[in-house]
């Protein structure tokens, strides 16, 4: 609830969106099911809540949530406009979900794009903080979490209680602040 403490005149916003990622470099930890928690919890708060599944070929965000894979964030580059995300997101109880990609080739162009243009992920993320004041971005160990770590102002480390889960999560850690240092572009609306 702290995280969230920090509200606008409304009292259903916060001051500013919270984009958290949800990773870590190894797989099996338990960051789909964090990450649904996470927006769960906060829809249930009152925050607009967005989850975001980024994992292929296919998404488990779908299936752990008796979703259709279809549609999902491969369709965004078709329709980048609000009324586009509207479209290809699904309802889970008050929180809304776009599941990831369904195949490599999806997330590969979507990792390609320019994060300028307007099919972009970072396009997407701008949209998103405009209706939704919680994005939480269930984001697999591969290419695809530059894409989410380079546009969250929050980060969930998830990892098990073991020796090598710590090692690896220890990695993550200092890959996210040693190498993407400097990396996050966030825009400052709300």
């Amino acid at each position: 609830a702290g995280a969230w403490a920090a509200m606008s005149g409304n009292g259903h916003r916060p001051v500013t969106a919270r984009i958290i990622t949800v990773w870590n470099i190894a797989g099996g930890v338990g960051k789909t099911t964090i990450a649904s928690s996470l927006a769960y919890l906060a829809s249930q708060r009152g925050y607009p809540t967005l989850l975001i599944g980024m994992g292929s070929p296919p998404d488990d965000l779908p299936m752990m949530l008796r979703l259709s894979p279809e549609p999902n964030l491969a369709h965004w580059p078709q329709n980048p406009t609000i009324e586009g995300l509207r479209v290809i997101t699904q309802k889970v109880g008050s929180m809304n979900v776009l599941g990831g990609f369904v195949d490599d080739m999806a997330a590969g162009q979507m990792a390609s794009a320019n994060r300028d243009s307007p099919g972009s992920f970072q396009s997407l993320i701008n949209t998103a903080i405009r209706e939704y004041a919680v994005v939480v971005i269930d984001t697999p160990p591969s290419s695809q979490a530059a894409l989410a770590l380079g546009v969250s102002n929050h980060l969930v480390l998830v990892g098990t209680p073991s020796m090598a889960s710590a090692m690896r999560t220890a990695e993550a850690y200092r890959m996210v602040f040693e190498r993407m240092a400097g990396m996050h572009s966030l825009s400052e609306t709300t």
